[in-house]
């Protein structure tokens, strides 16, 4: 149980000023004199909400009024009431860190709700029940978990079993037998019990038929079959083409560009999806030229790492089996996406940097790890639970940025940059970085990615650069006391972001390391000079927002978050990277309001 300090409440404080909205993990309410009728819905979505950590409730603070502090009138009483609210109100029973602060005059109450394992989720409003009474944090609000998610959250806490379920009117005739025959090769000469057994006998212990009915069983039509689309027509991989960062961005009114349909049985989707990509990556991935002679293919491991963990981790629940898994690939980054979030014990800051695995398709997976189908030295399952530290590797040999993750109760998403960490525009900035001779490769990567992301974070550095836990925590804490980068506390833990003194203005090319930008000043584009490649996608995202601003959208944290096909997180960014280069600010009521563009400075005045 973590308490807030003053300090850290003030620092939350600031933030909510400058960005104009609750964040992910804060919420500000007025609540003078009682609690917010409503104020269970907060707390409920801060418990279940994956990977948040938890959140801060600030009571005494006015949202509507620039997030004024207004102090509450009883503060003994208020917190009385949080207890029981928490405690006799919510299930389960939750334990809130209350403290009670004196700020700018009056007094505030934080409550620090922390993130429940997922054996204890959901948390809801007893008075409402599961259905009605459990949320999840979105951006800067709450909403409510809709019964898929519920029951995927219900789900977890045991073992499926939805890749056992028999298939009717199938049987082992429907089988491919050029696969049938390696994996009965493979299972006899590992296990020489099996040996004795007839082929049909071996197919039924491997779960591949039905023991009682001598159907398929759903893992072993979906691994073995000839075309299992014919049933499932949606477990399959599609894919599409974008031709710039921002879906709906796009020249001759041309939104994406149509990809085959990955179709067959896993193993064919895996190598056909694959070889498809490959092509499309080596044409145009971004290297800087120091880099490019070593870099002759998108790395193949990446991309088979990351489809078979998309195939084998799919939710088979029979909700989602209208819904494919999805590839998009933009000029700067590739997004796989499956249904389905983590399961088990994997957590989403362990992949990349530890060997974790759990297995909610065990029993397809039995059968995959037996099917010895290689490709150039390819196998569709083997050194489980290492995908995700193979990808960073891959990446980090590469010189390409590491991945990022995102996990939601219903979907998991891989985001795979397709641009060198190291870039020409990087590079040149890293040049004017004081010290940079005195600093490890693995400081210099973290600066790096802090210039490029906006923040770092531990686990993101050790995914770039394998260094362990220890090692990062001192090297990330080396570069704040040299004033390189500064540290930022928050729920869900520390980040790192460019020192300002270091940072230069992103609209253009003549900033210098260890120039300030000028906070009054809108970027501008020189139409002769063209953005690189490298600056396209975060540029074509600023462009996104403020497009939407000329247009006379009401531009708020919650409209991008759901219109922005990317992580609520990286919306999140967007908004306060903006903010932070004085490109838009947030006018009106929070309630009502919405960002604007940051008018240029008046013209100084002159004398004639």
């Amino acid at each position: 149980m973590t308490f807030m300090r003053t300090e850290h409440v003030e620092a939350l404080l600031d933030d909510l000023r400058r960005f104009g909205t609750d964040t992910l993990g804060v919420e500000a309410k007025a609540a003078r004199d009682a609690l917010p009728s409503k104020l269970w819905r907060v707390i409920s979505a801060f418990a279940n909400t994956k990977g948040c950590g938890g959140g801060v409730v600030l009571l005494g603070v006015d949202e509507s009024s620039g997030f004024a502090v207004t102090g509450v009138a009883e503060a003994t009483r208020m917190q009385d009431a949080l207890v029981t609210l928490c405690d006799e109100k919510m299930h389960p029973s939750l334990r809130p860190a209350i403290s009670i602060h004196e700020i700018e005059g009056e007094t505030v109450i934080a409550c620090v709700i922390e993130e429940l394992p997922t054996s204890e989720k959901p948390c809801f409003y007893l008075e409402l029940g599961p259905t009605g009474g459990a949320y999840e944090r979105t951006g800067d609000g709450s909403k409510r978990l809709g019964e898929y998610a519920i029951g995927r959250i219900y789900a977890e806490q045991e073992q499926p079993q939805h890749d056992r379920e028999r298939v009717p009117s199938t049987s082992s005739a429907d089988l491919d037998d050029k696969y049938v025959q390696l994996l009965l090769g493979f299972v006899r000469s590992e296990k020489p019990r099996y040996a004795q057994l007839d082929d049909e006998e071996v197919l039924r212990r491997l779960g591949v038929v039905d023991k009682s009915t001598g159907h398929l069983t759903l893992g072993g039509y979906l691994a073995l079959s000839t075309e299992p689309q014919m049933e499932f027509p949606k477990l399959h991989i599609e894919a599409r083409v974008w031709p710039t960062g921002v879906p709906g961005v796009a020249p001759d009114n041309k939104r994406f560009e149509a990809a085959p349909e990955f179709d067959g049985p896993i193993v064919v989707q895996m190598l056909d999806a694959i070889d498809w990509l490959q092509r499309r990556l080596s044409d145009s991935f971004i290297v800087n030229d120091e880099y490019r002679r070593t870099l002759d293919e998108f790395p193949r491991l990446v991309l088979r790492e990351a489809i078979a963990n998309a195939l084998v981790h799919r939710d088979l629940h029979p909700s989602t089996r209208g819904e494919a898994i999805s590839i998009d690939l933009y000029p700067d980054r590739l997004i796989i996406k499956n249904p389905g979030g983590l399961y088990g014990a994997v957590k989403k800051d362990d992949l990349g940097v530890e060997t974790v695995h759990a297995d909610r398709n065990a029993h397809l997976m039995r059968i995959l790890a037996a099917l010895p189908v290689r490709t150039r030295g390819e196998r569709l399952v083997e050194n489980r639970g290492s995908g995700m530290v193979t990808i960073a590797e891959e990446l980090r040999k590469a010189h390409l940025q590491p991945p990022t993750f995102e996990d939601t109760f219903t979907h998991f998403t891989i985001t795979i940059p397709n641009q060198s960490l190291f870039d020409q525009e990087t590079t040149s900035w890293l040049a004017g970085v004081p010290g940079l001779g005195d600093l490890t490769d693995s400081q210099r990567v973290a600066l790096a990615l802090s210039k490029q992301k906006g923040r770092v974070r531990n686990a993101e550095y050790r995914s770039a650069t394998g260094v362990d836990s220890r090692v990062a925590t001192n090297e990330l804490g080396d570069l704040a006391a040299r004033e390189l980068l500064t540290a930022h506390n928050e729920r869900g833990g520390r980040f790192y972001t460019v020192d300002p003194r270091l940072r230069t203005d992103p609209a253009t090319d003549d900033g210098a390391a260890g120039s300030t930008p000028d906070p009054g000043n809108e970027p501008t584009t020189d139409p002769g000079n063209e953005p690189t490649t490298e600056q396209s996608g975060e540029d074509e995202r600023r462009a996104w927002v403020l497009d939407a601003i000329d247009r006379g959208v009401r531009v708020n944290r919650p409209y991008v978050v759901e219109n922005l096909p990317a992580a609520p997180i990286a919306a999140k960014r967007l908004i306060e990277g903006m903010v932070a280069d004085a490109i838009i600010r947030f006018e009106g009521a929070t309630k009502n309001g919405g960002y604007k563009r940051v008018p240029p400075p008046e013209p100084e005045p002159t004398l004639f």
